[in-house]
């Protein structure tokens, strides 16, 4: 064969190679871009469930303490109470409610009152 034929091969599978590697570099790139953006929701997403864990944290502390107060006023176990507000927060306060409510028609407690 001759070098000119060879030399000629040779170029033509150069820049064969040359636009498979610039089609691959901009694949990668377009793969690196869409994968930037995942990240960049999830994180979004991360920090708004951390936000609202906190909401709900507090939400949950405010019930264990509104029920220890009321188990106090009834007498009944703050403690007990306090740690059932704040896991079991809706339950918790249904039963609160209708233990009241029981309380009030059976004459147990008062209606709360300011001395």
């Amino acid at each position: 064969m001759p070098l000119m034929v060879i030399a000629e091969n040779s170029t033509a599978e150069i820049e064969r190679i040359d636009r498979k590697i610039t089609n691959l570099e901009s694949r990668v790139d377009m793969e690196v871009h869409t994968d930037n953006q995942e990240m960049n929701s999830l994180e979004r997403r991360i920090s708004d469930l951390e936000d609202e864990a906190g909401a709900v944290a507090a939400v949950a502390f405010l019930s264990g303490v509104l029920c220890a107060l009321w188990a106090q006023h009834t007498r009944r176990s703050s403690l007990l109470w306090f740690f059932m507000g704040l896991l079991l927060l809706p339950i918790t306060l249904l039963v609160l409610l209708y233990k009241n409510s029981e309380d009030l028609k059976s004459g147990r407690t008062q209606y709360w009152t300011t001395h």
